[in-house]
């Protein structure tokens, strides 16, 4: 796959601009990666230097995009200030998210880094892909709604045109 610096860069500065697609264009990337590698139990060992060098710049990426400290700290005052259980549980995924990405940022500045080390972490992938995924997802069916409102709004501003036309 060999990802790029460049392309990273592009992501993230298209992510600042225009955070709808900034996001698509990162799951984008991140269907690629799971289609080029299919998991750390995958990779052979002729290209496990690329799957470390591409993950690494995949998480680097992703951390960059989301550990914002004003995002950080939104995100800890509605928990102080909601009683609202839906809000509640987003405040906290995205927390645990963060957590997740600085985690790995750590060990991946780890100079004794491995693929080793990497496979001890999985589950720390494994859920800033998922989360990432249910993100999307959301998006995804807030977008559809949208779409759907939209279309209601069309056919309402038309039959109230008929009607005063008619009249």
């Amino acid at each position: 796959m060999a990802l790029s610096q460049s392309e990273c860069e592009r992501i993230s500065n298209l992510f600042e601009t225009d955070y709808n697609k900034g996001f698509a264009d990162l799951i984008e990337l991140i269907t690629l990666f799971t289609k080029t590698y299919g998991g750390i139990t995958c990779v052979d060992s002729s290209s496990q230097n690329e799957f470390l060098d591409d993950t690494k710049l995949l998480i680097l990426l992703i951390h960059k995009m989301f550990v914002v400290d004003e995002m950080i700290e939104e995100a800890q005052k509605e928990l102080c200030n909601t009683s609202d259980p839906i809000a509640t549980k987003e405040c906290n995924d995205y927390l645990e998210f963060v957590k997740n990405l600085t985690a790995l940022k750590i060990l991946f500045e780890d100079p004794a880094f491995s693929l080793q080390m990497l496979e001890d972490h999985e589950p720390l992938m494994k859920e800033i892909l998922f989360y990432l995924e249910d993100r999307n997802r959301s998006m995804q069916e807030l977008t559809n709604t949208m779409k759907s409102l939209n279309n209601s709004l069309k056919t309402l501003a038309n039959a109230l045109g008929t009607i005063v036309e008619s009249s």
